[in-house]
């Protein structure tokens, strides 16, 4: 498999685990549901950071008493800390928008079905758009415009839709 036809085929196992993970989420969290109280957004979020902490840090350890985090392909394995106040300032935003994000979708599980949750998060792809273009000064193209600006619409009249229902 060509690495770019890896790399699509690892984004689409990766829709398909978000789509099992939002399920569970709002089956784990569904207002008026068997966990309901017993498994709130926040402690769902709280069980993924400890999960990742033990996961990543596992990773690092093996990789580190293996001796080959400086092996070229491995350096992933190594633990570097930012260069400066910036990158720390940048980390931190990152872990503050992750956090929140979590938090805001784990909160719309609680109250709505999770196809509708899911598809109201493909507003990712035009925000990260206009960031894209506007924050980080990438190119960009007629047609990725348009796209975006559908996906937003049609994101916004889903909403509307099920506002209604």
């Amino acid at each position: 498999v060509p690495h770019c036809g890896a790399g699509l085929a690892l984004a689409a196992a990766a829709g398909g685990l978000s789509a099992c993970s939002g399920t569970l989420m709002r089956y784990l969290s569904q207002a008026g549901g068997p966990h309901d109280g017993r498994t709130p957004p926040a402690m769902l979020l709280s069980f993924l950071t400890a999960t990742m902490f033990v996961c990543n840090g596992g990773a690092h350890l093996a990789a580190r008493y293996a001796g080959v985090t400086d092996a070229p392909g491995w350096r992933w394995g190594a633990f570097v800390l930012p260069a400066g106040a910036g990158d720390w300032a940048l980390i931190a935003a990152n872990c503050a928008c992750t956090l929140a994000a979590h938090l805001a979708t784990a909160a719309g599980y609680r109250d709505t079905r999770a196809g509708m949750v899911a598809f109201l998060q493909l507003t990712e792809l035009p925000w990260v758009y206009l960031l894209d273009v506007f924050a980080l000064g990438e190119p960009t193209s007629t047609l990725a415009s348009v796209g975006s600006a559908v996906v937003f619409a049609g994101a916004l009249a889903a909403a509307l839709q099920q506002g209604k229902t």
